[in-house]
């Protein structure tokens, strides 16, 4: 019956033409977020009068960034309809959509967690024995991806089997980390006091990756605990989205650990935080942006390291200290000074080989091309 129901949507909205400045947004995951909405802010600011754009959000999704006459709910009608009639799909996830992209139509596949660390896709060994037409169905609309290093494009290639056209432009979403590099002491003071954050404190962003393990269960341990012992430092907790909201809450109790799950966009934290501690996350790469300090803390690297794997060298190129106990990070946090001697040369060359079109203009240099056409070539 469902398959039945496609096929006369689809028959249906044939007789729709593309509008050639027609866009439709995604970021999927209940949010407004990523490089879709910075491409959307931009367009609304300065190429308003040109484009007629829909978001498409799932009901209870926070739209407060949005303009309330472009708000599509999914997989409605009225959202079926500017599908349709859109040119250009840009999204950051892999949708499967009700309705068949049609020739004259172009997908931009901006992703999110950019920045090569942990193998994906066709790259584990397990999923490619799965998938013998070495292509993954999601992918097989995708006319355009946005990249930003050489480094990243080779592992889309490779996880993925994507062979269309790569624009190296710089990821969007990254450009309000540039800005926020900017903000004035005042600035940022403010934004400590609206998440109730102490101002005389250092702030430690906790952003670990997701890890499949941990998606049917609950109350999830952290293993920073002890780190509450370490009264100068104010712990910010926010997990991947999949996983964020399955926390041990009795984590919370210690004043100096605060809940950030219902921040809608973890790049909100980056101003206001001094040290970031993750592990296999892109968050890696988008807070090297700012030039402060990053620990490494993959705790379960011998088995993350075997399934799914990782991609880069990671003791050499990762930017910061590298603790694989709980009680190393301890004593890097206590011993901040002497644990980052020699860091800052690792940072700077670590954002020159990965970051340096992360600059705060991709925006601007994925608009121009927008604007130029040039992603309206089909090789």
């Amino acid at each position: 019956m469902k398959n039945i129901i496609i096929f006369f949507l689809n028959l249906f909205f044939k007789i729709f033409k593309v509008e050639d400045n027609h866009i439709v947004f995604f970021s999927s995951r209940n949010r407004v977020d990523g490089n879709p909405r910075e491409i959307y802010l931009y367009l609304k600011k300065n190429c308003n009068s040109k484009f007629n754009m829909k978001y498409m959000v799932y009901k209870g999704t926070e739209i407060d960034k949005l303009d309330s006459k472009d708000i599509c709910y999914h997989r409605t009608l009225k959202s079926l309809y500017y599908i349709s009639k859109a040119k250009y799909w840009i999204m950051s996830d892999s949708v499967n959509p009700v309705l068949k992209k049609k020739k004259s139509q172009i997908y931009i596949q901006t992703f999110h967690g950019h920045g090569p660390v942990k193998k994906m896709g066709l790259e584990i060994d397990e999923y490619r024995k799965e998938h013998t037409e070495n292509k993954l169905k999601h992918i097989q609309d995708w006319d355009i991806y946005i990249s930003m290093c050489e480094e990243e494009e080779t592992q889309i290639k490779n996880s993925t089997g994507f062979d269309q056209k790569i624009f190296r432009l710089g990821i969007p979403s990254t450009d309000p980390i540039a800005r926020s590099k900017k903000l004035s002491s005042d600035e940022i003071e403010n934004l400590k006091k609206k998440y109730n954050i102490p101002l005389d404190k250092k702030i430690v962003l906790y952003a670990p990756t997701y890890r499949e393990d941990l998606l049917g269960k609950e109350n999830i341990k952290l293993n920073i605990e002890s780190l509450c012992e370490l009264q100068d430092y104010v712990f910010l907790v926010r997990l991947h989205p999949l996983l964020n909201s399955k926390t041990d809450k009795n984590i919370f109790k210690n004043s100096n650990f605060i809940n950030c799950e219902n921040v809608p966009d973890i790049v909100d934290l980056y101003p206001i935080t001094d040290i970031l501690i993750s592990d296999y996350s892109a968050s890696i790469y988008e807070f090297a942006l700012t030039d402060k300090k990053i620990i490494l803390y993959p705790y379960d690297y011998e088995k993350y390291s075997t399934y799914p794997g990782i991609v880069i060298d990671y003791q050499k190129i990762m930017p910061g200290p590298i603790c694989y106990t709980e009680k190393e990070l301890y004593n890097t946090l206590k011993n901040l000074d002497t644990s980052f001697t020699g860091y800052e040369k690792k940072l700077k060359k670590f954002n020159k080989k990965f970051n340096y079109l992360n600059d705060g203009q991709a925006t601007k240099r994925f608009v121009e091309n927008l604007n130029c056409g040039n992603f309206d070539i089909k090789e």
